[in-house]
C-alpha cells in the first residue's frame, strides 16, 4: 500500500514538471513569467481585486505581488488604482490587453491539453477530470476556512 506521504512526494515532484512543460510548449508571443500568468488568470477569474487579496490567494508576500503587478502594469496588462476612501488600499484590474491575453492564453492552453489528452483513454480522461474537480473542491473549502 502506498502512503499519503509517498504520493505527496511524487505529486510535488510531478506537478512543477507538468506546469513547466505545458508553459514551455505554449509558444506565446508575449513574454510573461509563470507568476505573471497566474496573476493575470486569477484577475480574469475574480475581477478587480486588492493587491493584498491577490497576494493571499497566490500564497506570496505583498512585496512579491507588488513586483509582479509593477511589471504587468509596465507591460500594459493591468491597471492599478487607489481606493477613494482609503488611499492605502490599492486595487488592480485587467486592461483590454490583459483580457485579450487571457482569451489567447485559454485557447492556447486548451489546444495544448487536447494534444496531451489524446494519449489517454476515455476512462483515464474522465478519471483525470473527476480527480482534478475533487482536488479543486478540497482547495476551495480550505480557502474558505482560511478567510
Amino acid at each position: 500500500m502506498v502512503t499519503i506521504g509517498e504520493v505527496a512526494r511524487e505529486v510535488s515532484a510531478l506537478v512543477p514538471k507538468l506546469i513547466s512543460s505545458i508553459k514551455g510548449n505554449l509558444m506565446l508571443s508575449e513574454v510573461v513569467t509563470t507568476q505573471q500568468m497566474i496573476t493575470i488568470l486569477l484577475l480574469s477569474e475574480i475581477g478587480t481585486s486588492k493587491v493584498s487579496a491577490i497576494a493571499k490567494r497566490m500564497g506570496v508576500s505583498p512585496p512579491t505581488i507588488t513586483g509582479i503587478v509593477d511589471r504587468l502594469q509596465k507591460s500594459g496588462y493591468v491597471n492599478r488604482f487607489r481606493d477613494s476612501k482609503d488611499r492605502r488600499v490599492v486595487f488592480v484590474k485587467l486592461t483590454k490587453k490583459g483580457h485579450k491575453f487571457v482569451e489567447k492564453l485559454k485557447k492556447t492552453i486548451q489546444r495544448r491539453w487536447s494534444q496531451i489528452l489524446v494519449y489517454l483513454t476515455d476512462e483515464e480522461r474522465l478519471a483525470y477530470v473527476k480527480i482534478l474537480k475533487k482536488i479543486i473542491n478540497v482547495l476551495a473549502k480550505e480557502e474558505v476556512r482560511s478567510f
